[in-house]
Parts: structure tokens; sequence; C-alpha cells
């Protein structure tokens, strides 16, 4: 009797404890490695149910929306547009160059990602073929989520040497080249849309020519300061890049569902040139601050979504942006004329990185009151903006004290430059 019961015994844990074991082993972000394998496996199985449960708290309410809303599905829009995915490779980035991409939490991992996808059509957030992401991922009660997914920057990856040394990831640069001019093309090397400012708007912003070197200096304060030892400036003699037309936003607050007609949240193009920087400024920077710190801000929120154009950190919602504090505040009908006038004034004017040409993340963050905030940063301090405005300080002089020798230019010694378009 007592060895029929042991058998028995033993059959059960056969069957459901090394199950239950193997279920426990192979928990949801138990290993953040899983995470990445999960995701991919799961898009291509179109579980969108597991794959709403893969984000982190500060993302699951967005995800879960999106995922939920049938319309999306309906329209392919975001993740629903992958058909099949496959994992290709995969790699850390090391703490060290974590600062180079968009709002990293310090504890959190940040992958490099080739994915191998078939979509029911392409466009910039997802193409038939190998595509490129940076996922971060953070612990939450022992799981493993993600807090971000976003189109890689494949050119600032590979001059980091941080890539793979493929040759599908050199073609994906030359594509990456061609945005430069608005040119967004597939794998196959065929256009997909075109996304810059006509040479008619161009002349509205800037004339039939683009500014010359004097008139950017006399934009950014330049003429009206005597010492420029501390503060080194230059300015490309030619421009590589070309201001998009549009931008699109990932609408959720109920002001911009309302003012774009959405009944849910939902994704609308908006005009870069008019709308997109005037409705966010006014959110992120104190309309009362002093003209410098203001156009310091309207520069850094500019390039900020230029860079978001051309590597998207909103494509799993197909929006190149978020409306809110995952990219930058976009407020419908938020407009003010103290903040129109500041980028009105740096109008026709952007910032690459002097060494390669290449756009780099302008990020800024608050920043405490009183004080100048750190040197080479990478991050304009917006208190820190208006500290030095106080003290007289010029547009030109304020962005060159966050970024010019960080990380996001290149590292010590190195500098960003303006150019004109």
């Amino acid at each position: 009797m007592k060895k029929i019961l042991l058998l028995i015994g033993f059959i059960f844990i056969l069957t459901f404890g090394f199950n239950n074991f193997s279920y426990a082993s192979a928990k949801e972000g138990a290993n953040p490695d899983d995470t990445i394998k999960r995701l991919v496996e799961f898009e291509n199985n179109q579980d969108w149910l597991r794959i709403s449960q893969l984000w982190s708290s500060d993302m699951e309410d967005t995800m879960s929306e999106f995922l939920k809303n049938t319309d999306n599905k309906k329209n392919h829009t975001g993740l629903f547009n992958i058909k099949q995915a496959s994992l290709k490779e995969y790699k850390q980035i090391p703490d060290e160059y974590k600062s180079l991409f968009p709002n990293i939490n310090e504890d959190s991992i940040l992958y490099y990602v080739a994915i191998n996808y078939k979509v029911f059509k392409d466009d910039i957030f997802h193409m038939n073929g190998v595509n490129y992401f940076l996922i971060e991922v953070v612990k939450e009660s022992n799981d493993w989520k993600i807090n971000q997914l976003q189109n890689a920057p494949v050119d600032i990856l590979r001059d980091y040497k941080l890539g793979f040394n493929t040759a599908d990831e050199n073609a994906m640069l030359e594509l990456i080249s061609k945005r430069y001019k608005g040119e967004y093309l597939n794998r196959s090397n065929k256009l997909l849309e075109i996304n810059r400012l006509s040479e008619n708007e161009l002349i509205k912003i800037r004339g039939e020519e683009p500014f010359s070197k004097d008139q950017v200096s006399k934009k950014l304060g330049l003429n009206n300061t005597i010492s420029l030892s501390d503060t080194p400036i230059s300015v490309a003699s030619t421009a590589d890049h070309v201001q998009p037309s549009n931008i699109s936003v990932y609408m959720t607050s109920a002001t911009n569902k309302n003012g774009h007609n959405c009944s849910t949240n939902c994704v609308r193009a908006v005009n870069f040139k008019t709308s997109y920087v005037n409705n966010v400024l006014p959110n992120e920077w104190r309309i009362e601050w002093p003209s410098s710190s203001l156009a310091t801000g309207a520069l850094a929120a500019k390039m900020y979504g230029w860079y978001a154009v051309y590597y998207p950190l909103a494509g799993p919602v197909g929006a190149h942006v978020y409306d809110d504090t995952k990219s930058q505040v976009y407020k419908y009908g938020s407009a003010n004329s103290k903040t129109d006038a500041a980028i009105k004034s740096v109008s026709g004017i952007g910032m690459h990185r002097k060494d390669n040409k290449a756009l780099f993340l302008t990020e800024y963050a608050a920043g405490t009151s009183g004080s100048p905030g750190t040197k080479s940063s990478g991050k304009v301090s917006q208190w820190g903006s208006k500290y030095w405005a106080d003290q007289g300080w010029q547009t030109y002089q304020i962005l060159g004290y966050y970024y010019n020798g960080s990380s996001k230019v290149g590292g010590a010694g190195k500098e960003f430059e303006y150019f004109t378009y």
C-alpha cells in the first residue's frame, strides 16, 4: 500500500509539481534577457494581452489602453502592424553610455536589439526586414518590465562602437542619412514618405537663403557678449538637415483629444513649424522667465522633437512622441505670445554635433531654483537656464554650458555646432 501511495505521489509530482516549477522558472520578466525574448515571442504570436503585461508601471496604462483599442488593431497602428517577428541579435548597452539616450532610469538595463519583422505595411516604426530598437527594462516586484521601446539611433550607436558591425546595420545607416533631407525609406530603399518643409515654407522662415553666420550670431546674442573664451561657438557652413514638416503625437490628455477630435487616445500629425514647439514650450518653461532662457528652451524643445522624427520615441503606439512627460508635454491651444517670440527668435537655426553633423538628444530637466546645475551634464537645467539668464548670459552660452563636453556631443573637449536651414 505504501509503495502504491509513493508511486501515486511521484506521478502527482511529475504531473503537477514539475509543471509548476517550470512555470515559476519561466516567469515573465524573471530575467532581463527573458523580457526581450518574450516581447518578440508575443509579437510573433500576436499575443497582445501578454504584451500588455510586459510594461512598467509608468507605461502599463498607456500600453493597455492602446492595445485594447480595436481601431488600432483594425488600422494596424504601432505594434498591431506586426505579422511575424524573430529576434536576430541583442546586446546590453554599458551604463556609461546610457546618458546618450532618452529618459533612462538610473537602475535600468538598456538593450540594443535587432528584430526581423514581417509587417502588414511598411512604415517608419516597423518595416519588413530587420528593425533596430533601444529597449529599456526596469525591475519591479522581482520582474523585469519594459520602460521604453524606441527606434534606435543606429548612427549614434555605431559612432560609439556600440553596434553589431553587420552589413545590414551599415545599410540601415544609409537609410538614416536620407532622413537628414526628409526622405524616409524602407529596407528595400523604396520611399515611404517625405517629411520636410518645402522651399516656400523655408523662405517664409528665413528669406531666400539660409541665415548667414552673422545673422545666427545676432539671433543667439553673440553680438551682445564681450568675451567668448568660456563658450566656444561655431556655425556650420552648410546645412545637412531640413526641418520636418510634421511630427506625429500620441494624444492622451482630454485637452489634446478634444482639440484633435479624438474620442479615445489617438495619433495625430501636428505641424512641426507652427504648432508643435509652440504648444510644448509654455508647458516646459515658465513664460515669465528672461528671453534668453526661453530661447534656450525653444531650441532644446525643437531639436528634441526633430530627433524624435528621425528616431521615433513612441513607435509602439505608432507615433514619434507621446504628449506627456514620457517625451515632452504638448498641450493643444497652449501657445503664448512670449514663448512664440522666443521660438521665432531662433527660427531657421538648429543644433548638431560638430564632429559628425548628427543630431543629438537635447534633453532637459527641471533643476533647482537658484542653482546653475551641472556643467556638461548633457541636460539643460530649466531653472539653471533662468539662473544664467539672470546673470546676463545669452542663449548660446547657456546651451554651451550644458551640452558642450557632454557625452551627447562626443565627450570631453567636444562641442555642438549650430546649423541653418
